[in-house]
């Protein structure tokens, strides 16, 4: 049985990244580009969110 798996590459600041997705499994192989700025901006504002909904569940209200 021939089963289709796609190969690319793609350019990301500067250097190639190879990726390869196996139909059967749907498995990705290939290395992922991570930025350092999104991780923290994400984390600084999910932070507020996070205390504003245990803000409003655990506090009783009167």
């Amino acid at each position: 049985m021939l089963l289709p798996v796609w190969f690319l590459a793609y350019l990301h600041v500067g250097k190639v990244r190879p990726v390869m997705v196996d139909a059967r499994t749907g498995g990705v192989l290939g290395e992922r580009p991570y930025s350092a700025a999104k991780i923290t901006l994400a984390s600084v504002g999910g932070a507020p969110l996070i205390a504003l909904v245990v803000l409003l569940v655990v506090v009783p209200r009167e």
